[in-house]
């Protein structure tokens, strides 16, 4: 929202929000609800018809950005750590010392002296939020300041509204899965939620996991439309979860993260996930 708001007040050019895969946890689906955003599925974009393409909190070279052949990033902003060199002409903003991808593009609206839309600051708060676990995880003072910064311009009651939608029963019974097929071995913790309505679930059944006692570690998948998503998180940012989730996908899958926590997705090619696992 933040870079389509630049775009369009500064350039004018008109702006299309697309996503990979789907909207699946809550609060997501519900702020697209409530601050009225419309986005639309990659598959469903005709790339042809627009001459900038954006990527925001990814990169093209980590397999998670759904991109059509012979189409190229030429705008990225990402927090994550750099896997490839952009492409030759993009302009890159990618910096993994920011706790989020939101804090980037608040820094840039807040130091530009640029006014911040109400819903604008209001996606930016939840994002940073929802990506640091209210700035618990992974952040520095300048997350802080970005955050202090926006959250002035957010609307409150629309913030709530967010972080307590409703679930439906699909997601307690994901997560009475979770709880009851969870593991632990030595200090990670490890369960199975085997075929998911959505795969947001995963990472959602990871943070949560995390919270036992006894674990340092935690390592959550399941199956969902003919892959297994599997995430992976830690304690201390210094165990580099997105190393050990790249290696241990290598030649499998796609994966992406940094210290604390990490993704990655498994193409199952006519294999179940049974035999995947």
């Amino acid at each position: 929202m933040a870079l389509r708001f630049l775009i369009e007040r500064y350039a004018g050019i008109p702006v299309v929000i697309a996503h990979g895969g789907t909207v699946g946890r809550s609060e997501n689906r519900a702020m697209l609800r409530v601050l009225r955003v419309k986005a639309v599925p990659s598959q469903r974009v005709d790339w042809r018809r627009h001459d900038l393409v954006c990527v925001v909190d990814a990169q093209p070279s980590t397999g998670y950005v759904s991109l059509p052949e012979g189409v190229a990033a030429d705008v990225i902003f990402d927090h994550h750590p750099v896997r490839e060199p952009p492409p030759p002409g993009a302009f890159a903003e990618i910096d993994e010392r920011a706790g989020s991808t939101c804090t980037l593009l608040g820094e840039m609206l807040l130091h530009n002296g640029i006014p911040v839309r109400q819903e604008v600051a209001t996606a930016l708060v939840y994002g940073m939020k929802a990506e640091t676990q209210d700035l618990g995880r992974a952040t520095t003072r300048r997350d802080e300041e970005v955050y202090t910064g926006l959250y002035p311009y957010a609307n409150k009651r629309l913030l709530s509204r967010i972080l307590s939608e409703k679930v439906d029963r699909a997601y307690l019974a994901s997560f009475a899965r979770a709880l009851e097929g969870a593991r632990l071995h030595g200090t990670a913790v490890v369960s199975d939620l085997g075929p998911l309505p959505v795969p947001d679930m995963v990472p959602e059944m990871a943070d949560f996991l995390l919270r036992l006692r006894e674990a340092r570690w935690s390592c959550v998948f399941g199956s969902f439309q003919s892959r297994l998503y599997v995430s992976l998180r830690c304690v201390d940012p210094t165990m580099r979860a997105d190393r050990v989730l790249r290696r241990a996908l290598r030649g499998m899958g796609a994966s992406g993260g940094h210290g604390s926590m990490a993704g990655g997705q498994i193409p199952l090619h006519g294999m179940t996930a049974e035999e995947v696992r």
